[in-house]
């Protein structure tokens, strides 16, 4: 599986994760909670895989790549720092459920602006590493699930 393939099934894991938290309701909480802590966690993974193996070889395409790459890089830091929000609201709280909405509005808007433009553009300058990349993915993600099961 190429870097562009592993990241896209991510990102339809975490799209399945808050689709699954948005279909709770306060009866489930303890589902809820569980969900809300495997989303952060998958989601801190994807971000740091992203970042650290995509990311430099996009941005050393050219400029505009480069500025791409800063604006995904300031999503990501609001997409955690609306999850840090949002832990600190109590889970039965009627606002926790808008406050996952508007999360997940910016989710996507982060997602498509990635499957759309970067993702494409990626795999048109730099598909022949996208292979090994992937391999590399694969295993930095394993070893940071290991990391968080230590925990």
């Amino acid at each position: 599986m190429d870097a562009i393939e592993f990241l896209k099934v991510d990102h339809a894991h975490v799209r399945d994760l808050v689709g699954r938290m948005m279909a709770t309701n306060v009866e489930q909480l303890d589902l809820r909670h569980q969900l809300f802590e495997l989303l952060r966690q998958e989601f801190e993974i994807h971000t740091q895989i992203e970042e650290h193996l995509l990311y430099p070889v996009i941005e050393r395409q050219g400029s505009h790549e480069q500025e791409q790459v800063r604006d995904s890089v300031e999503e990501h830091q609001e997409l955690r720092d609306r999850l840090a929000q949002l832990a600190k609201i109590d889970l039965s709280d009627s606002s926790w459920k808008q406050s996952l909405i508007e999360f997940n509005e910016v989710l996507e808007h982060h997602l498509s602006d990635e499957e759309e433009d970067l993702f494409p553009r990626a795999r048109r300058e730099i598909g022949s590493e996208l292979e090994q990349m992937g391999g590399r993915m694969y295993q930095e993600k394993g070893e940071r699930l290991r990391e968080y099961s230590l925990r």
